[in-house]
């Protein structure tokens, strides 16, 4: 099941980033360029973590019942070491874009909100 999360992350995530990456410099205001450059964010974010399902889905394939003897050696190499860092940046750099996302469309609504009443 890791294999299709992790592919279909990774492949809607590039499919995000060439639909959003161009239409950054046609901004029509400095809001519209902010909420691109949040989603661009996102799909950064949820690139990486997909990337961290795709190579775990791989490696668990690759040592597959051999992972009780290779355990050490593997929590000790560099590619672990690797994948959780990403895996812990994506999903940071997720979690903040989302939230300043949030925000903000929160902020414009409670604009209008006061705005309409007086």
């Amino acid at each position: 099941m890791a294999w299709v999360i992790g592919i279909l992350s990774v492949v809607l995530n590039c499919h995000a980033l060439a639909q959003s990456i161009p239409t950054i410099r046609k901004r029509k205001s400095e809001a519209a360029f902010l909420n691109n450059s949040l989603v661009i964010m996102i799909s950064i974010g949820d690139l990486l973590v997909g990337c961290y399902l795709t190579a775990i889905a791989y490696f668990d394939v690759h040592h597959g019942s051999n992972y009780c003897k290779n355990q050490l050696d593997w929590l000790t190499g560099t590619q672990c070491i690797v994948l959780g860092t990403s895996s812990s940046f994506g999903s940071l750099v997720s979690l903040f874009s989302m939230t300043a996302l949030s925000l903000i469309r929160v902020s414009g609504i409670k604009k209008r909100d006061d705005h309409s009443k007086g």
